[in-house]
């Protein structure tokens, strides 16, 4: 396969992993989360919730725990 597949099958894997778990994501990790992926910077997102930079950055750990937590349970 090429770069560009194993980039969309990563990508695809992302997404169904967040769709399993992203009911276990607090509000301010669904918010976080969706103004990533929606494209905005760390700052724009600290500015637009009126959260502390340090805040996000802790907010994105978890949800990266999150994942990684899922794919260690999951993990044929």
């Amino acid at each position: 396969t090429t770069d560009i597949e194993n980039n969309l099958i990563r990508k695809v894997m992302k997404e169904e992993i967040i769709n399993k778990i992203y009911d276990k994501f607090t509000t301010l990790e669904k918010d976080v989360y969706n103004l990533l992926i929606d494209g905005y910077s760390l700052a724009e997102i600290s500015s637009k919730l009126d959260k502390d930079i340090k805040s996000i950055y802790n907010t994105i750990d978890r949800i990266k725990q999150k994942v990684k937590k899922y794919r260690d349970e999951n993990d044929n």
